[in-house]
C-alpha cells in the first residue's frame, strides 16, 4: 500500500486519475492506454496497457471490477505471467486529497509467486514514485496533463 497527499480537491484528482491520456505521463514504461470495451471509469470496462521497457514491449489487460466514481476503483491487471488487483481510493483530507493504492498480485506459476514476493519492495518503491509523479503533474497542470 502507498499513499500521497495532493494539494488539489478530490474532483480534480479524480478527473486527472481517470483520464486515459494522462496515464502515460505518470505510469512508468506505459506507452499507450487502449480502451477495448466500455467506458474507462465504469465497472466491466476493459483496457489494454501497452508497455515498453528497454527493447521489450508487452501488453497487459486491465479490467475494471468495481467502482464508486470519484472515490474508489478496483481493477484486475493480468499478463506476463501475473494477475494483480489494484485498488485506488480517493478521499478528501486537509484541503486536498489523499490517494491510496493497494496492490496484491500472484503469479500464474509458483516461480512467479516467489519472484513477486522477492520484488515486493521494488514494486512498492515504483508505485510510490509513480504516485509522486502523478501528484506533481496534478498540482502543476490540474485535470489535463500537457
Amino acid at each position: 500500500m502507498t499513499s500521497i497527499h495532493i494539494n488539489k480537491p478530490p474532483d480534480i484528482v479524480n478527473q486527472a486519475y481517470t483520464d486515459p491520456e494522462n496515464m502515460t505521463h505518470w505510469t512508468k514504461y506505459l506507452e499507450r492506454f487502449e480502451v477495448v470495451k466500455g467506458n474507462s471509469i465504469e465497472a466491466g470496462a476493459l483496457a489494454r496497457l501497452h508497455f515498453k521497457k528497454k527493447d521489450r514491449t508487452y501488453i497487459m489487460e486491465d479490467e475494471l471490477l468495481e467502482t464508486e466514481p470519484g472515490k474508489r476503483y478496483k481493477s484486475r491487471v493480468s499478463g506476463q505471467g501475473i494477475i494483480a488487483e489494484v485498488e485506488t481510493q480517493i478521499e478528501p483530507i486537509d484541503n486536498g486529497t489523499l490517494i491510496t493504492l493497494r496492490w496484491t498480485g500472484r503469479g500464474k506459476v509458483a516461480l512467479t509467486d516467489l519472484l513477486l514476493y522477492l520484488l515486493r519492495g521494488k514494486i512498492k518503491r515504483e508505485a510510490s514514485s509513480e504516485l509522486l509523479e502523478f501528484k506533481t503533474l496534478v498540482e502543476t497542470y490540474g485535470v489535463k496533463f500537457f
